[in-house]
């Protein structure tokens, strides 16, 4: 589901904005439904072009959309952590799936929010 699409942030030398934040959300649980709580792609690109906008650039970022998310990741704690006897819920997943280059390919796993800034190219007159 498309949560936010928005170009209403100045830029930082506060003329027009060149980049749209997009969010998007999986909105089902693991183990909701047998088909629909399965991850998702999508492919950004092919989205958008049908609305004839073609995508200049995309960086994924922290659900704020405050700094990259490799940069995120890169400067995370590693937590010691334990399994507790008798878990029998879902595992968390370990390991965050990036967005591919090619095609902007975005996979959401169940109930995973995403953010990212989009740069369109501009249209000609």
């Amino acid at each position: 589901k498309l949560m936010t699409l928005t170009d209403n942030y100045k830029n930082a030398r506060g003329s027009k904005p060149t980049k749209t934040l997009l969010r998007l959300s999986h909105l089902y649980s693991v183990g909701e439904h047998p088909k629909l709580s399965l991850p998702a792609s999508v492919s950004l690109a092919k989205v958008f072009s049908k609305t004839g906008l073609k995508i200049k650039s995309v960086e994924e970022t922290s659900l704020t959309g405050n700094q990259p998310l490799k940069q995120m990741d890169d400067a995370k704690l590693i937590w010691k952590t334990h399994e507790p006897w008798n878990y029998s819920h879902p595992k968390p997943y370990d390991e965050r799936i990036y967005m591919k280059e090619e095609g902007f390919v975005v996979t959401l796993r169940p109930m995973e929010l995403r953010t990212f800034w989009v740069e369109f190219e501009e249209e000609s007159s």
